[in-house]
């Protein structure tokens, strides 16, 4: 079906999960997308400086690997070449509770493991190939200026400002939300749930010498309260290589090496975790990530809401790890922008969209926030 033109210029703000995603979706109905990235993308999948949490264990769940394969129909080819096949929820993913395995049975769900850099580096490639998305790296957003009817980016590249004119701007920048920061600088006050664990985690990357099982994909312990507090996560990144996860409650001292981090899985009552780790040799160091709070930013009950600018992605709701629904969720929040594109019946008129579109997500985020309390 041939979609209409909305405007000449859309602009993405962040170009991680959710804002990668989301200039794919907008290639279709604008004439040019420019996606703003304070980092620089490396040639190979690697974790970017403002995006740290790339170097944790990531899983993309049902709901996320069905929108991204019907925006991007050719992700699960290039998934399987990056030797990172589809598994089945219950029976590839591995769960030990008390010390014990639950059984593995089939259901049907599927699931992939996939590292947040290598995702983010696919959907790059299905950008590049639009030939109307521009990739702007090495970009800090200033502000957003509303002109009445439209609206325009400040930025700055290498030191030097420009301006950008925009029919619709998606803020998918990250934890931070420039978006919340544009308000407050308005004087208008946002409405944010939040629920803190004290999550720590503290990923590493190991390889081990031979061939890896091939009947499983993750592997994960739960804690076994009140012996001992912390859990972990093994997932295979392709070949022999694993992305090993410390998973601490109480924001504990952090593991500072990974021997350190393997001394504390020691207390795991998982002897099949012990046995392939005992092999295993780090090549990575370990990374600390403690920003874990779960908060969801009520922008659709804004009384003013900037005009033409939507959020997605963590800027609106971002989660605890623990669940591994982060990808989902920036998937599902570009193909919600999708249908609302699709379903706008204002032409090339974007008025009131924004608000529409803020009160159609937070509906379909509903169900993964009240995962992650659990």
């Amino acid at each position: 079906m041939q979609l209409s033109r909305l405007g000449e210029r859309a602009v993405v703000v962040g170009g991680g999960i959710a804002g990668l995603a989301a200039a794919g979706v907008l290639a279709r109905r604008f004439d040019q997308v420019d996606l703003l990235e304070r980092d620089h993308y490396e040639a190979e999948p690697s974790v970017r400086p403002h995006a740290p949490q790339g170097a944790h264990v990531h899983i993309l769940l049902a709901g996320g690997l069905h929108a991204l394969t019907r925006l991007v129909p050719a992700l699960p080819g290039w998934l399987d070449a990056e030797g990172l096949p589809e598994g089945d929820l219950t029976e590839h993913v591995r769960l030990a509770v008390g010390g014990r395995w639950l059984a593995k049975v089939r259901s049907g769900i599927p699931v992939r493991s996939c590292t947040r850099p290598m995702l983010e580096h696919l959907l790059l490639r299905d950008d590049g190939a639009r030939g109307n998305v521009r990739v702007v790296t090495g970009c800090e957003v200033l502000r957003v200026e509303d002109r009445g009817d439209s609206s325009q980016v400040h930025i700055r590249v290498d030191d030097e400002p420009d301006r950008l004119d925009a029919a619709l701007i998606v803020d998918a920048s990250g934890r931070s939300s420039l978006y919340g920061k544009w308000l407050r600088v308005e004087g208008r006050s946002v409405v944010e749930d939040v629920v803190d664990g004290g999550v720590l985690y503290s990923p590493c990357g190991f390889e081990i010498p031979g061939a890896l099982a091939d009947d499983w994909m993750v592997l994960a312990a739960t804690p076994e309260v009140p012996r001992q507090p912390n859990s972990a996560a093994i997932m295979r990144l392709g070949g022999n290589r694993l992305l090993v996860a410390m998973i601490r409650y109480g924001r504990p001292q952090p593991p500072t090496s990974p021997e350190e981090m393997l001394e504390c899985m020691r207390a795991l009552s998982v002897p099949e975790i012990h046995a392939l780790l005992s092999v295993a040799r780090p090549t990575s160091r370990v990374h600390n990530f403690s920003n874990t709070a779960n908060r969801f930013r009520r922008y659709a009950s804004v009384a003013r809401p900037i005009p033409r600018v939507v959020v997605i992605g963590d800027p609106l709701c971002s989660l605890n790890p623990r669940h591994g629904q982060g990808m989902t969720t920036a998937a599902i929040g570009a193909e919600q922008l999708a249908l609302a594109l699709a379903e706008h019946r204002g032409a090339g008129d974007l008025t009131g969209f924004a608000r529409d579109f803020q009160h159609r997500l937070t509906g379909a985020l509903r169900q993964p926030w009240e995962m992650a309390l659990i």
